[in-house]
């Protein structure tokens, strides 16, 4: 899959017309702020980013990573599982996270 392509499937999902505006939604929509990034390399080809800070600490999440050189024959469904597991699975993180560094939830 090209970059084009994989970024429409991003677009697509997060109901944008931008990946900017794909990086806002995923903030508003999570209770911890998450973050994405889309990228392209070659060894990875185009891929998609996930985590999340944790504020008032130096803590942070995984980086979750969703490429088609690791998943070559999957699907707009496979992905857009992946992104609200990826998703849960972030925001679960930030939750041990904040209890681990005592940090108050904002």
């Amino acid at each position: 899959m090209d970059l084009k392509s994989f970024k429409q499937w991003v677009l697509e999902y997060f109901s944008s017309e931008t990946i900017e505006g794909a990086e806002k939604q995923l903030f508003r929509d999570t209770a911890c702020g998450a973050w994405l990034q889309v990228k392209d390399s070659v060894e990875h080809g185009p891929s998609l980013h996930m985590g999340s800070i944790i504020e008032g600490s130096i803590a942070e999440t995984d980086v979750y990573t969703f490429s088609f050189v690791d998943n070559p024959n999957k699907n707009y469904e496979d992905f857009s599982q992946w992104v609200r597991q990826a998703t849960k699975a972030i925001e679960n993180e930030v939750d041990e996270l904040i209890a681990i560094h005592d940090v108050e939830n904002k």
